[in-house]
């Protein structure tokens, strides 16, 4: 009996591997396992360099759990740690339609600034999916996000920046869009801002990341550093937003993508489908249970692959932890991170780490957009703040009599909303301020039909 036991879950998870794969051969969710061998053809020594980070992801995370007085266990999700993000679109003109031209790349933004600090931070409301037995990990990072408000020049922005270009697609093992002098745009500066790249990439590849460790193993340039993402599978979408993507239509792209950023990679060790006690490499993350190859799709729970059992005990006995957003499923099956992948990801953000300084510049990002912004509206409005700096007084000015503001929002550089003014009539608008301390702050007039954001010094 137990011998057809066993013959029905090989069948069940070989029939499940064949069925989830052909239903997204077109579509790949990160290129980071080809990268990687592509990178070691070129330099074999970089696996090696590979296994060490790994065992230096095993060492953070033991040391955690046997000193949790220490400094990281005091900061873990404790400190606000709000980093910039800036996205380099570089597209052809028809690429651009198919988007909803700038107010689409705007929604697009705006929708996926928010998509990350939910996922990072355990408050995106699918979580309620996620299986009893895998609750337990569901982990808040402790790292937030913001638009990037201001450029390295000083000049404003949105958040993103444009450029339109004559090549239909990009190689992702190929660094041209990521320098204005080969096609592209350059990085804004990589130890303040988090680089994306939206590009239509070869190979129907949806995200690729370059973090620290390929930089410090010699593969890779500093001001290469950031994501490249396929730039359909930005943001939250919906049908009427343009180019609409089923399986990829929420922004868990990036948030994947994020988690590269800081280290995490995939479940199954990208190793060819093997398991961990059979010569696989594994992701180095004592939690995720092991995995033996990617998995595509919305496969029904529970689901077990090759590596649910090393024959001698019961290695997954809730199955792959397919709600990771490291793996390849679709969207709307991620809605977690691990404990011990928070571990590691928030090491990278503590002080003499190597994405401290990522932390250290919270007036270079724009508030958290709190609600949907209608297309063509965000900071579109003609409008003024005055005197800037100033001293207390604050005078806003828009010429739009077409355009009902309703309400004004003052909201500090780490997004918190800290004073609330309602607007009983349209012209001669005017208020105080000089109880708040010195500094910058961001001034957003709610209008009926959309928002614009202001940067205030107050002195």
């Amino acid at each position: 009996m137990k011998f057809l036991l066993t013959v029905n879950r090989v069948l069940f998870v070989l029939a499940g591997i064949i069925l989830f794969g052909m239903q997204h051969v077109n579509a790949q969710r990160c290129g980071q396992e080809q990268y990687k061998n592509y990178l070691i053809n070129k330099d074999p020594s970089f696996a090696q360099k590979l296994e060490q980070q790994k065992q230096t992801f095993r060492n953070t995370i033991s040391n955690y759990h046997a000193h949790p007085e220490d400094r990281l266990a005091r900061t873990l999700n404790t400190t606000y740690y709000p980093i910039p993000v800036i996205f380099h679109f570089i597209l052809d003109s028809d690429q651009l339609k198919q988007i909803g031209g700038t107010a689409g790349i705007q929604d697009r933004v705006d929708s996926q600034i928010v998509v990350l600090e939910r996922d990072f931070n355990r408050q995106n409301a699918d979580s309620v999916d996620i299986p009893d037995c895998f609750k337990p990990l569901y982990a808040n990072i402790g790292i937030h996000f913001g638009l990037a408000g201001i450029s390295p020049t000083g000049d404003s922005s949105t958040g993103y920046e444009l450029r339109i270009t004559t090549s239909t697609s990009f190689d992702p093992n190929d660094t041209s869009a990521k320098h204005t002098s080969s096609g592209g745009l350059d990085a804004w500066d990589v130890t303040k801002y988090i680089n994306v790249w939206c590009i239509n990439m070869g190979g129907g590849v949806l995200g690729l990341t370059l973090p620290q460790s390929f930089v410090n193993a010699g593969q890779g340039k500093e001001n290469e550093k950031g994501i490249y993402a396929l730039y359909y599978a930005v943001g939250k979408q919906d049908t009427l937003s343009g180019y609409y993507n089923r399986e990829y239509n929420l922004g868990r792209t990036i948030t994947h993508e994020m988690g590269h950023v800081f280290e995490i990679w995939h479940p199954w060790g990208d190793d060819g489908g093997l398991c961990p006690w059979g010569g696989g490499s594994d992701d180095g993350i004592a939690d995720t249970p092991p995995q033996g190859n990617m998995i595509y799709g919305a496969p029904a729970f529970p689901f077990y692959d090759n590596c649910d059992s090393n024959g001698m005990i019961d290695e997954e006995p809730c199955g792959v932890i397919l709600w990771d957003y490291m793996q390849y499923t679709d969207d709307s099956e991620m809605c977690l991170f691990t404990k011990d992948q928070s571990i590691v990801m928030s090491g990278y953000i503590l002080p003499d780490s190597e994405s401290f300084s990522l932390t250290q510049n919270p007036h270079l990002a724009l508030p958290l957009p709190t609600n949907p912004i209608p297309p063509n509206t965000y900071n579109k409005i003609a409008l003024e703040i005055m005197p800037n700096p100033s001293t207390g007084i604050v005078n806003v000015v828009y010429s739009d009599s077409g355009n009902v503001l309703q309400s004004i929002s003052v909201i500090n550089i780490v997004g918190q909303r800290i004073k609330q003014i309602q607007v009983t009539q349209p012209t001669n608008i005017s208020f105080d301020l000089s109880e708040l301390g010195k500094g910058i702050y961001f001034i957003q007039c709610n209008f009926a039909s959309g928002r614009a954001i202001r940067k205030l010094l107050l002195e």
